[in-house]
């Protein structure tokens, strides 16, 4: 076989294979949660949230198989940008793959149980051999995805999947948010409990969302921690052209900032 056969052959691999993977994310038909980590994380400050990798609950969690945390507080406290913090400090600190869902009152595709299962098996179809090859499996099952998966399918794939896979961490947001809290809270326990699952899972929501049976593992968002970092953020901000006024009046920028940050009151 000639050079130029073999470099054609191996493009048309490519194609078919890019046209695979295109055919499968549409199957799956999966809300696109990079939208909503894309927009919080707009809205970090330059070394807000970094209390949280110091925090011995945080690194249990963070180096521990098969931990959890459910970290919570009121609305407003920053939990959706401190949610986006920690998945941008895991992806670049940690070799586990990272799955997030970001449940959103404003958009009725990703308030379901449903949705976040879509959302994490597209996402772990990008990251795993083994997803793809499971994920592949259940398209084929499905009439070569001229049929959709039920639920209890797509569950029990991404089950297979995290058991096969050596370990994930799981980040979810704003289950408050969610129209299927009960459910949500259930694959947790489920996956939590399952012994053959290496899953580290993070969720965050509203104090009156809580219902875990092992208190250790819920962590309220220190709100003294969170005005430190709202104070960061307004000292920053402050410094901006748009506000050109205040620059060289460090008094007058103190008294703004202070008066900011306590009508915040951590929110």
């Amino acid at each position: 076989m000639s050079e130029e056969v073999r470099v054609i052959n191996t493009s048309l691999k490519d194609i078919k294979t890019l046209e695979q993977i295109k055919m499968i994310i549409e199957w799956l038909r999966a809300p696109d949660s990079s939208v909503n980590h894309n927009r919080a994380h707009e809205k970090h400050g330059a070394g807000t949230g970094e209390w949280l990798y110091s925090d011995p609950q945080f690194l249990h969690w963070r180096l521990n198989p098969n931990a959890f945390i459910w970290l919570f507080g009121p609305s407003g406290c920053g939990k959706t940008v401190l949610s986006s913090t920690i998945i941008e400090y895991l992806n670049e600190h940690d070799s586990l793959p990272v799955i997030f869902f970001y449940f959103d009152f404003n958009d009725q595709n990703k308030q379901t149980f449903e949705s976040m299962v879509r959302s994490f098996l597209a996402q772990l179809y990008h990251k795993s051999p083994v997803a793809r090859s499971l994920i592949q499996s259940l398209h084929a099952a499905r009439a070569d995805g001229s049929q959709q998966p039920s639920v209890k399918q797509m569950e029990k794939t991404l089950t297979d999947i995290l058991e096969k896979v050596g370990g994930c961490k799981v980040v979810i947001d704003a289950l408050d948010e969610s129209k299927s809290v009960e459910r949500v809270i259930r694959w947790c326990k489920d996956m939590h409990n399952f012994e053959t699952i290496n899953l580290r899972l993070l969720v965050t929501s509203q104090t009156h969302v809580v219902n875990w049976q092992d208190t250790e593992q819920i962590m309220p968002v220190p709100l003294t921690d969170v005005g430190r970092d709202i104070s960061t953020h307004v000292r920053a901000r402050l410094n901006d052209d748009e506000f050109m006024s205040l620059h060289g009046k460090a008094e007058l920028q103190d008294k703004v900032r202070e008066m900011l940050v306590e009508k915040a009151d951590g929110m």
